[in-house]
């Protein structure tokens, strides 16, 4: 998704991992000058961008599609486990894309040593994690979680390359890479998707190989003329970069990997195809959450953020309605017969991905006005859900995903009590001079080097 500035910069996030440079710590605000004057390039770059990340996104829908199908129920919901545990550990890597993209100005580098780094290193916790995510989601061996781990280390290379395409404002260039990587995938689960997990993660392996290969050679003079390292302070920015985000990630998925481990393996397939559900509703809000960002300061932040999170009621309301109305054919259309025990369940997952949505602003609005309390408090609330339903609510879907919205709930309702009650701050001299929140990545087009 991508959201145009005042100057034709442009606020950027792909699926999945969100590209977001969250600090708690006030940094000084880092912008990338767009080098069209007149910002019509940009704009036009921000809009070829735009259409090639909702491209993105809908293989991303194709590629569930396949996978429900070719794996069924009892394989999808371990392949949607183990996933979404890479996901958790994945969160680093969102975050090393900004790191090199902000850098590109002041230090310029392409981050190659540090993504390889931490590549290695989630890699390592990856096969730490195999030794009990096998019992953990009953799964046949530990294979299984070590071919989808194994996968961070290309997809760390591949952020870092993509953030140097972003912050030298090669908007273009950064969504053909990001959209030859769906593609890929989607090449990966037609080939081999019916020949069970393990085949599909090893080819995604190799997908994730082949993903890297289209950036590093858009990025080919960089890799020869920059160097390798961030310089001072990368890794400090790194971490800070990760708080919230991953507060964010870590209640959007905790419920997926509880119901895996909990309910019998078609009842957990059935709980991974709604939780595709829930994550249409918050992924496809999010430019709600980012649209608010060019325009946030203190001064101002609880009418922005009352606004987006009434679209997002407004959003989230409808899709609830037209679940309700149409499940059954939902279900049949995204998952096939075999997931037609989720037909009741499907609109409270809806439910979810409207409150997660909500959240999302919330959160997002914390990060922009330098206010990390609500990150702190989500993850309290996560935390919270997993000791509820491993003490007690694990015996059905139902009191799983139940807890997973009341938890989602509590964060939603705190946070919205903060901003109406909170005080807006006035705004100081610097902050008033500044289009855009000091934590978001910006970036300006280059009409010498779209391609």
């Amino acid at each position: 998704m991508i959201e145009l500035g005042d100057s034709g910069t442009a606020v950027v996030a792909y699926p999945t991992v969100i590209t977001l440079a969250s600090p708690s710590e006030r940094l000084p605000p880092l912008v990338l000058p767009a080098v069209a004057p007149s910002g019509a390039p940009t704009r036009a770059s921000g809009a070829v961008l735009g259409a090639l990340m909702i491209a993105a996104n809908l293989l991303g829908y194709v590629f569930v599609l396949i996978a429900t199908r070719s794996l069924g129920p009892e394989e999808f919901g371990a392949f949607s486990a183990v996933n979404s545990s890479g996901l958790l550990l994945a969160i680093p890597v969102g975050a090393i894309q900004v790191v090199v993209a902000r850098r590109q100005t002041l230090h310029p580098g392409t981050g190659l040593w540090l993504a390889g780094v931490l590549g290695a290193v989630l890699v390592l916790a990856g096969a730490a994690v195999s030794l009990f995510a096998t019992g953990l989601f009953h799964l046949d061996s530990a294979r299984t979680v070590i071919l989808a781990m194994a996968n961070l280390l290309p997809m760390s290379l591949t952020a870092a390359l993509q953030g140097v395409l972003l912050g030298r404002g090669r908007l273009v260039a950064f969504g053909l890479s990001v959209l030859f990587t769906a593609l890929t995938r989607i090449l990966a689960v037609a080939a081999v998707g019916r020949h069970g997990i393990d085949w599909l993660f090893g080819a995604l392996l190799i997908a994730g190989v082949a993903g890297a290969v289209l950036p590093a050679w858009q990025a080919r003079r960089e890799i020869a003329t920059l160097d390798q390292r961030l310089g001072r302070g990368a890794v400090r920015e790194l971490l800070r970069a990760n708080r919230t985000l991953g507060a964010l990630v870590a209640l959007s998925t905790v419920d997926l990997l509880l119901a895996r481990h909990y309910l019998p393996a078609r009842d957990a397939g059935a709980y991974a195809l709604g939780s595709v559900f829930s994550k249409v509703v918050m992924w496809g809000t999010q430019f709600l959450a980012l649209g608010i960002v060019p325009a946030l300061h203190p001064s101002n932040s609880r009418k922005r953020v009352l606004e987006a999170t009434g679209f997002v009621v407004v959003l989230g309301a409808i899709a609830v309605g037209a679940t309700a109305a149409t499940a059954p054919l939902l279900v049949r259309v995204v998952g096939g017969t075999a997931y037609g025990h989720a037909d009741g369940i499907l609109v409270w997952f809806v439910v979810l991905g409207t409150l997660l949505g909500l959240a999302q602003v919330l959160l997002y609005a914390g990060m922009a006005t330098d206010d990390g309390r609500l990150g702190i408090l989500t993850w309290l609330a996560t935390a919270a859900l997993v000791a509820v339903v491993v003490r007690w609510q694990h015996d059905h879907a139902y009191r799983i995903l139940g807890t997973a919205l009341a938890a989602t709930a509590v964060v939603v309702v705190i946070g919205l009590v903060a901003v109406v009650t909170d005080k807006p701050d006035p705004l100081t001299t610097q902050e008033a001079a500044t289009p855009l929140s000091e934590f978001a990545p910006v970036v300006g087009g280059d009409p010498k080097r779209e391609a």
